[in-house]
């Protein structure tokens, strides 16, 4: 029996169980956004999951931070994969030097050793003057 779950094409994305980017929070609606910098992408020496890993690892960083501290069940949970296959994944990134890993307490923190064009994200913009803009181009971002 397969492991990977049987996807009907019929139903929207939206619409399916396995959507594991939307959720809500005390009643609020949130689409997560996951952003890897094309470096990270085009690093051929990286797994496809490892890329998403650190996708997923930079969406729990406070904006204009470079560090986190989310559990391996928090990353597996936002990954869509049990927790023990993250472990693998971030020692790949702490390898090709994307990330270092501490324990300063009871949690690994996670900090980003390189910057990619205008990430960490940037603060979002008030609700009154930020409304109804776009973030920057692909352009933008991987110039500089």
């Amino acid at each position: 029996m397969s492991r990977h779950p049987v996807v009907d094409p019929a139903v929207k994305p939206e619409e399916s169980d396995l959507n594991l980017n939307r959720g809500s929070v005390n009643g609020v609606e949130f689409v997560l956004e996951i952003r890897i910098p094309l470096e990270v992408v085009l690093d051929k020496a990286l797994p496809a999951m490892t890329k998403l890993i650190f996708g997923v690892l930079q969406s729990f960083c406070p904006a204009r931070s470079n560090s986190c501290s989310p559990s391996v069940i928090e990353l597996g949970k936002r990954a869509g994969v049990e927790a023990p296959n993250v472990i693998p994944h971030l020692g790949r990134l702490r390898k090709a030097k994307y990330i270092k890993i501490d324990r300063p307490g009871r949690r690994n923190r996670y900090t980003f050793l390189k910057s990619f064009g205008n990430w960490p994200r940037p603060s979002p913009p008030p609700d009154n003057s930020g409304a109804g803009q776009q973030g920057p181009s692909l352009t933008e971002i991987t110039a500089g």
